[in-house]
């Protein structure tokens, strides 16, 4: 009888098979075994949480990096810049040694505060450009205002003089009061108004 295909789907002839490892080499084992693509591993410490198994702080810290190359992801979406394929890399992706997954962590923790450094320091940016530019505006109208306030100052001296009573009543009901006392100059004078 001729040895069947292999076939995609789970009905394809398996074998249940045992290892035991050391620790040492367990990480390059896995690592060889997955790149093969040939075994499904199954948990023979189900029972067992995630937070009493010895690895936990490993698998915390690479969660961690995961959040990060995602944060970096969206950081290129938002920026419009296109990722690499995989395809355009002339190796092959091997699983990394432990010593490059610490570089790795290193490296996108690095990256990712000096990412958010300059987002803070974009927002800052932006926020600022805006008070200067309505800054800019304000001052921009205000002396089309005195622009055209230069020439007519005798036009706006009348114009106050024959409607104080509606455009300055605090100044009105003050020159009342005192009827041109002397005080009342004085008084001005301290306050360096006029």
């Amino acid at each position: 009888m001729a040895a069947q295909k292999d076939s995609l789907f789970r009905s394809a002839d398996m074998s249940l098979t045992q290892l035991y490892m050391a620790n040492e080499i367990g990480r390059e084992v896995v690592s060889a075994l997955g790149e093969l693509g040939i075994m499904d591993f199954r948990d023979l410490n189900s029972e067992t949480t995630a937070f009493q198994r010895t690895f936990t702080q490993e698998i915390r810290r690479l969660d961690n990096v995961e959040r990060q190359l995602r944060y970096f992801k969206a950081q290129m979406d938002k920026a419009d810049i296109p990722m690499r394929s995989m395809y355009e890399f002339g190796d092959r992706l091997a699983a990394p040694s432990a010593s490059e997954i610490d570089e790795l962590v290193d490296r996108s923790q690095t990256l990712e505060q000096r990412i958010q450094s300059l987002n803070d320091s974009y927002e800052t940016l932006k926020k600022r450009e805006m008070e200067l530019t309505e800054w800019r505006w304000v001052l921009r109208e205000a002396g089309g205002f005195f622009d055209r306030a230069r020439g007519q100052t005798d036009e706006i001296r009348q114009s106050i003089d024959e409607n104080h009573d509606d455009d300055a009543p605090l100044l009105a009901d003050m020159e009342q009061a005192h009827n041109g006392d002397a005080s009342g100059e004085r008084s001005f004078s301290v306050m360096n108004i006029g």
